[in-house]
């Protein structure tokens, strides 16, 4: 545990240097929230409004990995299940052909949350067809994309990164497909199940879904997104991101989730080093 001078030195250096960070890339935001049980600290460092909603991209395949562990508690579905229980073979089809061979009735659940399944990724994988993700998102502002679109992208644009459970190939569509299952096995929208499932039982009232629903609270303004030098914050573009990271929430309440994650509020706590291995 620190004393208190000790406490006030830290905070200190760390006011100094994210102020040093800010005023290097004055055009972005900066939000800092620690909170050490443990060692008796608390630290908030914000460059504009504090706890103020932000999109939390990546860090929400936390989220829609955690809907899955939910679901495999309630013994509704496994990690070791194929996909194909839960598509139809033209739903997967081209998803997974690598060297003329198609892949599609091997590939699990598990391979899907470990980006194993070999799977392209619609965001930043190249494309044999048209322009990548990262240029549509800027010059198709105005394009809202559904969850079907985003696979189709990488099954007529995309190629196959390897074979299931032989290769780590990050993806973005893999992640479109847990959503997917997600809904297929709850049977209600995947919006629906973050509030019902982490939200409304954490009291996270400042997070919801981006362009799907609204947080408890009254919606503010969240912070701005930087793509190539563009803010995309306003584009209905910004659609791609769904059960892969759509998420908006704050520091206060990503505080909330990560506690229910560590304390075992969620699921069983065996299952936290497996979620630990999965999420990079």
């Amino acid at each position: 545990m620190l004393n208190t001078t000790s406490i006030e030195a830290v905070k200190r250096h760390f006011d100094k240097y994210f102020n040093k960070i800010h005023q290097k890339n004055a055009q972005s935001s900066i939000q800092i929230l620690i909170d050490s049980e443990k060692l008796d600290f608390q630290y908030n460092y914000s460059s504009e409004d504090s706890n103020q909603p932000f999109h939390i991209a990546s860090i929400g395949k936390m989220f829609t990995a955690t809907l899955i562990m939910i679901l495999i508690e309630r013994n509704s579905l496994s990690l070791h299940d194929p996909i194909s229980n839960y598509f139809t073979n033209i739903e997967l089809e081209n998803l997974f052909i690598f060297k003329d061979k198609d892949y599609m009735k091997e590939v699990t659940v598990e391979q899907l949350l470990a980006h194993t399944s070999g799977i392209g990724d619609y965001f930043e994988d190249p494309v044999n067809l048209g322009s990548p993700m990262s240029k549509l998102i800027v010059s198709e502002s105005e394009k809202k994309w559904t969850p079907y679109e985003l696979v189709e992208f990488t099954r007529k644009r995309q190629k196959a990164a390897g074979i299931p459970g032989k290769v780590f190939h990050y993806s973005d569509t893999g992640y479109i497909l847990i959503g997917l299952i997600i809904e297929k096995v709850s049977g209600k929208p995947f919006h629906e199940n973050l509030h019902d499932e982490i939200f409304t039982p954490l009291g996270m009232q400042d997070s919801y879904m981006l362009f799907y629903s609204e947080p408890k609270n009254p919606l503010q303004k969240f912070q701005k997104i930087w793509l190539n030098g563009t803010d995309v914050k306003d584009f209905q573009s910004l659609s791609v991101d769904w059960s892969g990271g759509g998420i908006i929430s704050t520091p206060n309440d990503l505080l909330s989730f990560n506690r229910a994650f560590r304390e075992g509020r969620l699921f069983h706590e065996e299952k936290i080093q497996f979620m630990e291995k999965i999420q990079t």
